[in-house]
């Protein structure tokens, strides 16, 4: 591998890293915030359309590496567990995909 596609491999697994620590150190209290007046996403929703969104990429472009990722219900609002293993799964698929 070149030197800048190992840097972009580091920077993705840093930027997941962060993800995951942000999930586990957050509160159960915070993941269910919301500053919407109108029913929008609580955080735990915004951190699901995250992970959605690695889903619905690897399905686009790399079908066979997104399969068996769970993908979460629009009006989900998931566990921090659930967070953290969508996270650490499709973050993992997402490296593979990034090499």
């Amino acid at each position: 591998m070149t030197e800048i596609e190992n840097q972009i491999i580091e920077t993705w697994r840093i930027h997941n890293r962060i993800n995951l620590l942000m999930i586990e150190n957050i509160s159960d209290e915070a993941l269910k915030a919301t500053l919407s007046t109108r029913g929008g996403r609580d955080v735990a929703r915004q951190l699901a359309h995250i992970h959605n969104v690695r889903v619905w990429r690897l399905e686009a472009f790399a079908k066979k590496l997104g399969e068996g990722l769970v993908e979460f219900h629009k009006e989900e609002s998931p566990s921090k567990t659930k967070l953290l293993e969508a996270f650490e799964q499709s973050g993992e698929v997402m490296e593979k995909y990034v090499q």
